[in-house]
């Protein structure tokens, strides 16, 4: 599907087949957003109804509260940082300023079990960077840090 701004969504068949129920909301939503920042909160009131919903396989339920999880840490972090999200929500771009308020951006891959389980993260700063993982603290602490 197309959206207004010429967005297109692609979808791992494991998140497709959790969207499923909910394609015809996910394309009309689509075509009426104009950019990623704008769609984004579309797509997580779809994560969390589809996660709320009983579902058949029990498999899917969990994928869906993980990203319903990701897109809430999203909101506190702000859309406006996002500058990158893969159909997966395992890779996610962000926008973090310096001491010195210059941009950068942070590179974060989240994995299995998260979050209690430490992304992977990598930052293009001047100085070496070691981010802290405090236990599920979640993107906004990293961001912080």
């Amino acid at each position: 599907a197309a959206g207004a701004g010429g967005l297109s969504l692609e979808l791992q068949p494991e998140l497709y087949e959790i969207l499923a129920p909910e394609q015809p909301a996910l394309e009309q939503r689509l075509a009426s957003c104009r950019d990623i920042p704008s769609f984004l909160p579309e797509l997580k009131e779809l994560l969390d109804r589809v996660s709320a919903a009983p579902s058949a396989s029990q498999g899917a339920a969990p994928g869906a509260d993980a990203m319903a999880g990701l897109v809430r840490e999203l909101e506190e972090v702000g859309w406006d940082r996002v500058v990158s999200l893969d159909e997966s929500f395992s890779d996610i771009g962000l926008t973090v300023l310096d001491t010195a308020r210059r941009p950068h951006t942070l590179s974060v891959r989240v994995r299995a079990g998260y979050p209690h389980t430490a992304p992977s993260c990598a930052a293009s700063l001047p100085a070496p960077w070691a981010p802290a993982w405090r236990g599920g603290g979640g993107l906004r602490d990293l961001v912080e840090q």
